[in-house]
C-alpha cells in the first residue's frame, strides 16, 4: 500500500547542522494515481477502534481518506492470517501511513501501492513489488557528486541476494537546464525509503 502519488513533496525544509542552514527540497513523484495515494497516506485524523475486524477497519480508513484499500486474500490465506482478526487502536490525529503501520505491524502485515490502490499483504509480497518513481533534486546542492553512480552503488548494496533479483534499477538520469536533476528509479518500497534517506543525509549545508 505504499507507493506513489500526486507529487509527494518530501521537503526537509531548513535543515540544521553544525555547518549552518540550507533550504533543501526533494520532490518524489510517480503516476497520477500514485501521487493521489501518497497524498492520502499523509493525511491526518484521529482513530478509535475497539475489537473491530481488520477488514472493517480498512474499509473505514479508506472511506475517511477517499482512497481505495484492498486486502490480498490469497497471500493472507497462505500466511495463515485471518482478515477478520480484531483490531484495537486509539490514537490522536496522526497520518494514515502511521495508522496502517501501527495496525499492520501487529499482524505481521504490510502495505504497498499496487494496481492504483493500497494493497494490504505480507512483507514478502511487498518486497517483490517494484515501483517506478522520479526523484527531482537541485543539482547545485550536490556539486562534485555523481548521483547516478551513488544510487547505483546503493542499489548494488541493497540487491536481494535470494534469486539474484535486484530491488532497484536506475532507469536514467536527466540533467535539466534549470539546475535540477531527475533520477528515474524502479525499486521496492524499502529501497525507495532508503534512497530518500541517503539523499537527505547527503544534502550539504551552507552558512
Amino acid at each position: 500500500m505504499q507507493y506513489l502519488q500526486a507529487a509527494d513533496r518530501a521537503s526537509i525544509g531548513d535543515q540544521e547542522s553544525a555547518s549552518g542552514t540550507i533550504q533543501f527540497e526533494l520532490t518524489i513523484s510517480g503516476t497520477e494515481s500514485f501521487n493521489k495515494v501518497s497524498k492520502a497516506l499523509g493525511s491526518s485524523s484521529s482513530a478509535k477502534f475497539e475489537a473491530i475486524p481488520l477488514s472493517k477497519v480498512l474499509e473505514r480508513l479508506a472511506d475517511e481518506q477517499f482512497v481505495a484499500i484492498a486486502i490480498d486474500s490469497d497471500a493472507l490465506k497462505q500466511a495463515g492470517i485471518n482478515p477478520e482478526l480484531p483490531v484495537t487502536l486509539s490514537v490522536p490525529p496522526i497520518s494514515l501511513r502511521s495508522k496502517l503501520n501501527l495496525i499492520l505491524s501487529e499482524l505481521q502485515l504490510d502495505y504497498v501501492y499496487k494496481h492504483e490502490l493500497l494493497f494490504v499483504t505480507t512483507p514478502a509480497v511487498v518486497e517483490l513489488e517494484m515501483i517506478p518513481l522520479r526523484y527531482e533534486i537541485e543539482s547545485t546542492l550536490f556539486l562534485g557528486t555523481d548521483l547516478a553512480e551513488l544510487l547505483q552503488k546503493l542499489a548494488d548494496s541493497l540487491a536481494n541476494v535470494e534469486g539474484n533479483r535486484p530491488v532497484v534499477q536506475l532507469l536514467r538520469t536527466v540533467n535539466e537546464d534549470d539546475g535540477r536533476v531527475n533520477l528515474f528509479v524502479r525499486a521496492n518500497k524499502k529501497t525507495h525509503a532508503e534512497i530518500e534517506r541517503v539523499l537527505r543525509m547527503l544534502a550539504p549545508t551552507t552558512k
